[in-house]
């Protein structure tokens, strides 16, 4: 990949290396809070210049841009400490991941190295800056096991408009390309879904693969885009119906009971999968 000029790949680097070391002195307890790891990552972004960098992360070099408030976190590798744990005790040689909603690619590199060249990584991200990042850290793995789709996650394959009313970010009002994960994939093991306001049309979308026992993990924020109680309700409802059971994501990776209240998913991983799931059957 050709780094484009805005770029800065040598003074971040060094700043950033040398933030994550001070975070890295914090206990242990502190640097797993999600709410002192996004406080800092906000401070941090704060002392970085503009443009874009390359920097060193635990999963590997990372295309950032240091001024955004999450990414020092993603470069420390404190970004959804509860999911990496999760990816790291789950995922095997020759399973199948979907990275639906991939951003930078935080957890994309991550899967790519836990799956091996027998696997496969379909990333999947429709932002222009995303898809070029997600390219960047496509090439640093040496497995040559991840797809990149430039598109958006949705119900069916084609074209989908986001609206002022939908987006909390840049591009409002836009038609992009769209697809359904039972269309591009015949086989997989996780699908993790981070869809700005839209995981229960992804859902809609992957209900072939989700009767074959595929795992499904849905990040719910509660975003004022985002009405969390209609999210929860209708994403509960559609994946009872297809026998399966939610469990709340905890922040070692492991899994909390049932999940029963929309108070206990609120800016939460949750994990959906069925009841006579191969991980079910494990218990």
């Amino acid at each position: 990949m050709t780094i484009p000029e805005d770029h800065v790949p040598h003074n971040v680097g060094k700043m950033f290396e040398i933030v994550a070391k001070i975070y890295g002195l914090l206990p242990c307890v502190f640097r797993h809070s999600s709410k002192i790891a996004r406080y800092a990552s906000v401070f941090a972004a704060k002392f970085m210049p503009s443009g874009r960098a390359i920097v060193n992360t635990p999963g590997g070099k990372m295309c950032i841009v240091p001024t955004h408030p999450t990414n020092p976190q993603r470069a420390w590798g404190a970004w959804g400490i509860d999911l990496q744990y999760f990816i790291n005790k789950t995922l095997k040689p020759g399973d199948v991941f979907i990275d639906g909603g991939a951003h930078r690619g935080t957890y994309t590199i991550m899967a790519s190295h836990l799956v091996g060249s027998s696997g496969k990584l379909i990333s999947i991200d429709y932002f222009q800056d995303h898809f070029e990042f997600l390219k960047f850290r496509g090439e640093q793995s040496p497995h040559n096991n991840i797809e990149i789709f430039q598109a958006a996650c949705s119900k069916t394959s084609g074209i989908i408009s986001f609206s002022e009313h939908e987006r909390h970010v840049d591009d409002l009002g836009i038609s992009v390309s769209c697809v359904a994960s039972d269309d591009i994939i015949s086989k997989e093991n996780f699908i993790k879904i981070d869809a700005d306001g839209r995981e229960f049309d992804v859902l809609r979308g992957a209900k072939n693969f989700i009767q074959r026992c595929a795992q499904v993990i849905v990040e719910f924020s509660d975003f004022a885009y985002q009405p969390l109680d209609r999210l929860w309700l209708e994403t509960k409802a559609f994946m009872a119906d297809l026998g399966c059971r939610a469990f709340v994501i905890r922040p070692d990776g492991s899994l909390g009971p049932e999940v029963t209240t929309i108070q206990e998913i609120k800016d939460r991983h949750v994990l959906f999968r069925r009841m006579m799931s191969p991980l079910e059957s494990q218990k």
